[in-house]
């Protein structure tokens, strides 16, 4: 009886640099885009053709489990972007708000959740966007760690220089569609997001992380700015 054997080289398998190899062969001579293998390292089918058709059915799905919400009607009335794998487009349904996003992902049980403040329907006092207003849509940069071009500036500058980004109410809305897109990663585990879309009542600028759980924390000084936090830039509205 044979038994087979697999060499190793340091600590990856043999037959594993082989895969490599072989990837990045097929991504020389083009049998094989950027694209598809950006899809497969976050565990998504590298040869789906995603469309908006597949992008509403998602959304609506995630809705639904997530937020308890039919949003089927609404997504159909958004006029989507084309589909790029370099960004997110992410639809905010009328009729959600903080406080109801929170308890729902809290109820959902999907991943830990918390918050700094016991009501962010009161402690968010003002926000850019918002779906109180009517459902739309946002695309960002597909970045689970935000957009490394924004580290080191202050939600003061940010306002200065009229960079729009992520409100609160968005990034709970981001976390579920990553959380479900990557298989279980999340976002922000490195770096803070930076929500100068949305401002507390007493003037501080949101953060939201993963700290072992997602967490809308405490807020920062719209003068604060560090290399961790960052901002996550809305590229465009629909």
């Amino acid at each position: 009886m044979s038994t087979k054997s697999t060499e190793v080289i340091g600590a990856v398998p043999g037959e594993t640099l082989g895969a490599l190899a072989d990837i990045l062969l097929k991504r020389k001579n083009g049998s094989l885009t950027d694209d598809q293998i950006k899809r497969f390292a976050v565990k998504q089918n590298p040869f789906a053709v995603e469309t908006v058709d597949s992008q509403i059915v998602f959304w609506a799905s995630l809705y639904a489990v997530a937020f308890e919400v039919d949003a089927k009607a609404d997504l159909l009335k958004l006029n989507w972007p084309e589909p790029d794998i370099n960004f997110w487009d992410v639809p905010m349904v009328r009729g959600l708000t903080e406080s109801l996003a929170f308890k729902a992902l809290k109820t959902w049980n999907k991943f830990p959740v918390g918050s700094y403040y016991p009501d962010l329907d009161v402690a968010v006092k003002e926000s850019d966007r918002h779906p109180r207003n009517g459902t739309y849509g946002v695309r960002f940069h597909a970045d689970s760690e935000g957009d490394d071009d924004q580290k080191n500036i202050s939600a003061n500058k940010h306002r200065e220089i009229g960079t729009k980004g992520n409100t609160v109410l968005e990034a709970q809305v981001l976390e579920p569609m990553y959380f479900l897109k990557s298989g279980g990663r999340h976002l922000n585990e490195a770096t803070v997001n930076h929500a100068i879309g949305s401002r507390f009542a007493d003037g501080s600028v949101p953060d939201v992380l993963w700290g072992g759980k997602f967490y809308v924390s405490v807020g920062y000084h719209p003068d604060g700015a560090h290399p961790t936090l960052r901002a996550r830039v809305a590229v465009v509205t629909f």
